[in-house]
């Protein structure tokens, strides 16, 4: 029996620049390079909090004030958990910094696209994408050329006081 080994998590995140992901209509399309990273994640235990634990490493040095590493931080683990729990793809999650905001991506190789779903108050489960439109500017999902899609989320990262 042949076992196939995966690449260790890097324990930092990477230093290249990517290209912004297509914005969706009305946002500022395309644009210069900005400061971010991509990882693909893999399947298994731990992969959603590797995930937080390199977005938060890039996000250290005052680039956020703490409610807005938080909400970045969510955003994160529901969009990565929704691809380890709903698909048999490795999530790959991309991340770009421009100015003063975050844009939060996670590609995966599975044509359908996600569902909100609206569970009962008693529900463990089920709160994910509401959870990413109620701290994101904006929020959606593309389809990747070929085959899959990105959902992704746009945050501030300096934000200002939500109102009650």
């Amino acid at each position: 029996m042949s076992h196939t080994a995966r690449a260790p998590l890097p324990t930092r995140p990477p230093r290249h620049r990517v290209r912004m992901p297509p914005a969706p209509a009305g946002g500022p399309a395309g644009g210069p390079p900005v400061r971010g990273f991509a990882v693909r994640l893999g399947r298994g235990r731990g992969r959603a909090a590797a995930a937080r634990d390199l977005t938060r490493r890039a996000l250290r040095g005052g680039v956020a004030g703490p409610d807005a590493v938080e909400d970045v931080l969510l955003v994160v683990s529901e969009l990565v958990t929704n691809v380890l729990d709903h698909t048999s793809c490795d999530p790959l999650l991309v991340v770009c910094f421009r100015a003063g905001r975050v844009r939060v991506e996670v590609r995966d190789a599975d044509p359908r696209l996600p569902v909100p779903q609206h569970p009962s108050p008693a529900a463990p489960h089920g709160r994910g994408l509401a959870l990413v439109a109620a701290v994101s500017v904006h929020h959606g999902v593309r389809r990747l050329p070929g085959a899959g899609k990105a959902v992704w989320a746009l945050l501030a990262l300096r934000p200002t006081p939500r109102e009650p």
